[in-house]
């Protein structure tokens, strides 16, 4: 059946404005026209509009199962979507097909396993240490500066093995690109191809991709001239083949995936910590519970990662402003029923994080930023789902977790802060992320 032919009524109902107008309303104000169109149609609603296929937005932790524990014959995972596709490239794991997806999530899983997530502890406390070492007392700084800084030396050790200060050129080229994102402009190029022209925004950003792309062609240049491989990413990437087919990657596929990890690594981790310091200085008897927590696992053989109150605060962060507000769509491939619905190929599935983690019957008072409902109870993968869910849930999920908890535990430890005019702040849009707004500062004390 074609998707002009499928029958209204099987559908749910939502908007009845025209695709283009839902779209900038999604890129101008997400949440609270998520928030709108939710309490106005439920947690299954349709948008696209009458005279496109039909996109069907769910936040039913019921629904949210179904399509993810669907096989990829009758739902695929594959991405369609060209938002990001211009930043990382089309051979990254997130835009292969579910089959190659399968086999380039084989050769990168070893340097996410457990065993190396240890090792991983050590480094990540010092460079925190290292980049706070430079703040002085009463010294006043924006939080972003602090968690990029952190968190983009973190990632490219993990990626190139050494310490940023040898990838200083990279380092570079990287903030001046946040620096981009942070234009609204940008945000309207990547929603809107038909912006995406050789002048302008999108133009300052094609130069300094271009030259982002003939570092990391030369640094996997140079390591194959010279053989030199380390216990990093990018040596991983090089040496590994695939246990089942014996392929390894091509040298577009390394460097799209590169891309990918930086992005996934970097500016979604600095965020999601950003949030974290806020919330710790907005609401203090969350950070006095914190450093009592940290107080008490002073000489002890504890994993920082292992911290019960240290965990919920970083979970409940991540359940109220999820970086990504929803995962990236699903297709449908044969005639699939979602609840009362009856959905034909064609049909577009998003999964709604943000809705899915303000459900009052999952979160009472979904709104409150409260760590302790992480302690009273487990959420299932359907309820709660920052990294995304099944066959395309996030590969360096417990990575960026455990990057969160070492970077906020080292800076709750090591310095007094507050914020600079402490208000309630709302997240602001970011590419694709939401974030807080790149003007909370805070202070030493």
């Amino acid at each position: 059946m074609s998707n002009s032919s499928i029958l209204t009524h099987y559908l749910p109902d939502g908007p009845k404005s025209p695709l283009l107008l839902q779209r900038f309303q999604i890129l101008t104000s997400p949440l609270e026209t998520l928030d709108h169109w939710s309490k106005s149609y439920g947690d299954i609603f349709r948008l696209g509009g009458k005279d496109n296929p039909p996109i069907i937005c769910i936040s039913n932790p019921n629904a949210i199962k179904s399509v993810l524990t669907a096989s990829s014959e009758v739902i695929s995972s594959e991405q369609t979507s060209d938002l990001i596709k211009p930043l990382i490239g089309t051979n990254s794991i997130l835009f292969l097909n579910d089959k190659n997806h399968q086999r380039v999530k084989r050769i990168m899983l070893p340097a996410f396993a457990q065993e190396q997530l240890k090792n991983y502890q050590d480094f990540m406390i010092k460079i925190t240490q290292d980049c706070l070492n430079q703040y002085d007392n009463k010294q006043i700084f924006l939080v972003r500066s602090l968690t990029h800084q952190i968190t983009l030396q973190i990632i490219l050790k993990l990626i190139f093995g050494v310490e940023a200060e040898k990838h200083r050129e990279l380092q570079e080229l990287l903030l001046q690109l946040v620096h981009l994102f942070d234009n609204p402009l940008f945000s309207i190029c990547l929603a809107f191809p038909f912006f995406q022209t050789h002048w302008g925004i999108w133009g300052d950003y094609q130069f300094l991709r271009q030259q982002i792309d003939q570092f990391i062609y030369r640094e996997i240049s140079e390591r194959r001239a010279k053989k030199e491989f380390r216990q990093d990413i990018l040596s991983l990437l090089l040496l590994a083949q695939d246990q089942e087919t014996g392929q390894s990657l091509d040298i577009k596929e390394i460097r799209d995936n590169l891309m990918t990890l930086i992005f996934a690594g970097y500016e979604t981790t600095s965020a999601a910590l950003s949030w974290s310091l806020y919330w710790t200085h907005y609401l203090p008897s969350i950070r006095q519970k914190l450093l009592m927590e940290l107080d008490s696992n002073q000489g002890s053989n504890k994993n920082i990662s292992q911290l019960t109150y240290l965990n919920a605060v970083c979970q409940e962060t991540l359940r109220l402003y999820p970086i990504a507000i929803s995962t990236f769509s699903r297709t449908i491939k044969q005639p699939f029923r979602l609840e009362s619905f009856q959905l034909e190929p064609g049909t577009i599935i998003n999964i709604s994080i943000y809705l899915a983690h303000h459900r009052t019957s999952a979160y009472p008072e979904p709104k409150q930023f409260n760590p302790e409902r992480f302690l009273e109870r487990q959420f299932s993968p359907f309820e709660y789902l920052p990294f995304g869910g099944g066959e395309r849930h996030c590969l360096g999920a417990t990575f960026a977790l455990q990057e969160m908890k070492c970077i906020l535990a080292t800076i709750i430890s090591s310095l007094n802060l507050e914020i600079i005019n402490p208000e309630k702040l709302s997240p602001v849009r970011h590419g694709i992320a939401m974030i807080p707004p790149k003007s909370l500062s805070m202070k030493v004390i």
